[in-house]
């Protein structure tokens, strides 16, 4: 599990405040439903050397992702 503050959002990669990129799958949550600037709390795993999220929690927006 890793938490962090997105800075970098392009399609459905994201980089986090620590560095860290990850895969955000459309099953796991839509682009327009994540923002730069949201803190995310996320489970992932490695496949094929990239880090793709298997679950996301929104930490500072109330009811969690927005509707799709």
């Amino acid at each position: 599990m890793i938490e962090g503050r997105i800075v970098s959002l392009q399609g459905n990669q994201v980089m986090l405040n620590n560095g860290t990129m990850v895969t955000i799958p459309r099953d796991v949550a839509q682009p327009t439903e994540i923002d730069q600037g949201d803190t995310i709390r996320l489970n992932y795993e490695v496949r094929n050397g990239q880090n793709v999220a298997t679950s996301l929690q929104m930490m500072d927006r109330a009811g969690g992702l927005r509707p799709r």
